[in-house]
């Protein structure tokens, strides 16, 4: 690994520096790319103006671009970049009519928009959503379960982070998973505890699990869950 990452540090800091004048060849390396849905192997690259312009053999490559500044790859690994591009266009649509925490500055802040949710849906039986991040909001800590308590109390609420890796419950959805005192903590997840051992209110990462497999699923009658 660490010599892939040598590799494409020596192709990014060229392609920055050279924007203009004449092309430059990267040789001496193990390149590989796809062509169509074949891989193709090579063991030069040449670009110009950060864009590449050819890749294959080397020395060919040499006797095509005379004037080519040369780096030497070091017998090294070259890729190209591994761009994820994609959408979640479902999760987009589901965010969008759910009760959204993204720029909340304070846990108050978060609590109105809770509540002004819930009075705005009073047909939802379950409250779903997300965006907080108790960094933001400064708490230094995990919210509580009372503390969305406070905000709704009568129906269960599931909020989750920013980063996707918890989730804050109030009571009402902790009940209805079933999380208790004596609820161990799933492998690779984590339920939050108060100094008495009793659910907090924060389930981290797969522990998620013990309250997702209740949460109603969305129908074809109600695109959104209910």
């Amino acid at each position: 690994m660490s010599s892939l990452k040598h590799a494409l540090t020596v192709l990014m800091f060229a392609l920055s520096t050279q924007a203009f004048g004449d092309p430059t060849l990267i040789e001496n390396v193990h390149g590989y790319t796809l062509t169509g849905d074949r891989l193709h192997a090579f063991s030069g690259l040449v670009f110009n103006s950060g864009k590449v312009v050819a890749t294959g053999n080397a020395a060919a490559l040499r006797r095509r671009f005379p004037r080519a500044q040369v780096i030497d790859g070091q017998d090294k690994t070259l890729l190209p970049g591994l761009i994820d591009a994609h959408g979640h266009v479902l999760g987009l649509g589901f965010t969008n009519t759910q009760i959204a925490l993204f720029d909340t500055e304070s846990l108050a802040q978060a609590q109105h928009r809770i509540q002004a949710y819930a009075r705005a849906n009073p047909d939802r039986a379950w409250l779903l959503g997300g965006g907080w991040n108790q960094v933001r909001w400064k708490l230094g800590r995990f919210p509580l379960q009372t503390e969305l308590d406070a905000a709704i109390a009568d129906r269960p609420v599931v909020l989750w982070r920013i980063d996707h890796h918890a989730e804050w419950l109030n009571t009402k959805a902790l009940a209805a998973a079933g999380i208790t005192k004596d609820t161990k903590d799933p492998v690779g997840g984590r339920i939050e505890r108060n100094a008495d051992g009793s659910p907090s209110g924060v389930l981290v990462d797969k522990a998620m699990a013990l309250v997702n497999k209740v949460v109603p699923r969305p129908s074809n009658r109600n695109s959104v869950r209910p």
